[in-house]
């Protein structure tokens, strides 16, 4: 007999997002405090996994503290992991706010998060890319991943070379092009790169 998803659990799961009934620990960042629940939180990572089951103090106290990124990136986190989406901060820069939760996903081994923020990255940055914030996008990318994590320097890098022949009057962007050598040089590799070239997007529509 084939299995059939719970009805509304879904909506359901969302309920309880923040909600201390059957909340069985809680993050701390800042000055704030989340009631989570262990089994939907380690459900999307294996790092908070091991801290809430194992001889560690976050086990016994069941609180984790999170010190290394903003409040808002940490409320995005778990809001995703009851909602499967998050949304931007009034005010903030949806490239660079997405750059910095497929840092924390990546932190915390949160694969679907990760996926799920490289995607809203691709398409924030594909229709933000004349905005000031461009730039520090590219810095934010290449200071936040190691050189193996090609997928948010990859589209940084077609998203320049899609729209270089405006960038390269700005001198906002030849700033970075000058300090960051990792980009510099992946801008070439991409240039003399045959196969990329004859796939080259042309059109506004065209992902990233």
């Amino acid at each position: 007999m084939a299995d059939q998803s719970p009805t509304g659990f879904g909506p359901c799961l969302k309920n309880y997002l923040n909600n201390i009934s059957f909340s069985d620990a809680v993050i701390r960042c800042g000055n704030r405090e989340f009631a989570i629940h262990r089994i939907v939180l380690c459900c999307h990572s294996e790092y908070f996994a091991k801290q809430l089951d194992g001889p560690w103090k976050e086990s016994y106290e069941r609180a984790i503290e999170i010190v290394d990124f903003d409040v808002s990136l940490v409320e995005a986190m778990i809001y995703f992991t009851y909602h499967l989406n998050y949304d931007i901060p009034n005010g903030s820069s949806a490239m660079v706010f997405n750059a910095k939760m497929y840092q924390i996903a990546d932190k915390y081994a949160m694969s679907t998060l990760k996926t799920f923020a490289q995607g809203k990255f691709s398409t924030s940055i594909k229709q933000d890319w004349e905005e000031g914030e461009f730039p520090d996008t590219i810095s934010l990318v290449y200071t936040s991943t190691p050189s193996t994590d090609r997928e948010l320097r990859d589209i940084a890098v077609i998203t320049s070379l899609n729209n270089l022949s405006i960038l390269i009057d700005r001198d906002d962007f030849k700033t970075e092009l000058a300090s960051n050598a990792d980009f510099a040089i992946d801008i070439i590799r991409f240039q003399g790169n045959e196969s990329w070239n004859h796939q080259r997007y042309t059109s506004a529509d065209a992902e990233v």
